[in-house]
């Protein structure tokens, strides 16, 4: 339960109330106070049939105020109760543990407020939450994230930074399996695991000594280009280390996905793809980025994540087409900004679909530095 903050003339308005329209108005796609007194004062009339609002509608300094008082432990448990009551089992649920950059938090002197956040991708729910302290980074908080959590049964993926021994111990222990990210942070292993993977004769011998070695390929040739996905996974891990094997409490097999994104001219942008917020490409108005390989299933969302620098005035239309069919458009955003280096935003397809080639066209501004590409489906996972 949270406890309403206020004394005095500060209990004008109904604390119930105030949350209530709050929660309505994000659910509609409002974002901040003032577009919560928007809200209201357009859905009055349907506002009154659950709610009282004997003062009228709060302004949207009376919400600032109010949620700058509420103690967070509390809001973030009452979430936590509320998501459960709706989602009570996550089953085989892929879980994606993400650091994000909260949009809007920079103040003058301070640091942007940074979260890690578990998403239950079937679902389309945030589970839960936990703040970066100011002086740690996310391995700090992902433990604590997944302890408020009941992850039985469940695949939990995390990024290169979340690719952590004792993290893969917290999740094998909170009875769920992991799907990690290794990139060059771990450079002796990357190096050994990227080395067998790409040995074809290494993954056959594998195979033919008993092995599972599982992969899966996507053609598409159309306007002069031969686009292409791959997947290679397998449970061979006996040429590991066995110091190595032990210390990745739980280790069973190994994946490889390529992918792909690519001017319209054909130049590849590998650092669109590469799951390394670090590296920039800066691109103009008008430019347009084929994606493929990003996604086996029906994309529900997709994340920009802004380079080396803040965007004013973003514009872009996401695109996607089977073949050599029509675009099909599956977004379009005019005047998005981006307040920080390396923010990431999520961003809504509102009709999901199967198709095997996407496109980000981009019209403006002049310079728009993007650090990642995401595509966002429901898990497959069994």
């Amino acid at each position: 339960m949270i406890e309403d903050p206020r004394n005095g003339k500060a209990t004008r308005h109904v604390f119930g109330e105030m949350i209530f329209i709050s929660l309505a108005a994000i659910l509609c796609g409002m974002d901040t106070c003032e577009d919560f007194v928007r809200f209201a004062k357009s859905r009055e009339q349907w506002l009154r049939k659950w709610v009282e609002l004997p003062n009228g509608v709060p302004c949207a300094n009376t919400f600032l105020r109010l949620f700058a008082a509420i103690d967070p432990s509390q809001f973030s448990e009452c979430i936590q109760v509320f998501v459960a009551r709706i989602n009570p089992e996550l089953g085989s649920q892929l879980v994606a543990l993400d650091g994000k950059t909260l949009r809007g938090s920079r103040k003058a002197d301070e640091k942007t407020v940074q979260m890690v956040s578990a998403w239950a991708v079937d679902s389309g729910l945030t589970l839960a939450q936990q703040a970066v302290d100011d002086k740690s980074n996310e391995i700090t908080a992902v433990p604590k994230l997944l302890r408020q959590l009941d992850l039985q049964g469940c695949v939990v993926s995390l990024d290169a930074m979340g690719t952590q021994r004792k993290i893969a111990i917290e999740i094998i222990h909170a009875g769920a399996d992991y799907l990690l990210a290794l990139k060059a942070n771990h450079g002796v292993l990357h190096d050994e695991v990227k080395s067998f993977l790409e040995d074809g004769k290494a993954v056959q011998r594998a195979n033919q000594q008993g092995s599972t070695v599982s992969t899966r390929e996507h053609f598409d040739k159309g306007h002069g280009r031969l686009e292409e996905r791959r997947a290679l996974a397998t449970d061979s891990l006996e040429w590991l280390e066995p110091g190595t094997r032990k210390s990745w409490l739980g280790l069973k097999s190994l994946l490889r996905i390529e992918s792909k994104a690519t001017l319209a001219d054909g130049r590849a942008l590998p650092a669109l793809v590469d799951d390394d917020a670090s590296t920039t490409v800066g691109l103009g108005g008008g430019a347009t980025i084929a994606l493929t390989g990003l996604s086996d299933g029906a994309p529900t969302m997709y994340t920009l994540t802004s380079g080396d620098g803040r965007i004013q005035g973003g514009e872009w239309t996401l695109e996607a087409r089977n073949g050599n069919g029509r675009w099909t458009v599956l977004d379009q955003r005019s005047g998005e900004a981006f307040e920080s280096a390396r923010q990431t935003r999520p961003f809504r397809i509102a009709k999901p679909g199967h198709y095997g080639e996407y496109r980000l066209r981009l019209a403006a501004p002049g310079r728009l530095p993007l650090a990642e590409i995401e595509l966002l489906a429901p898990s497959a996972v069994q």
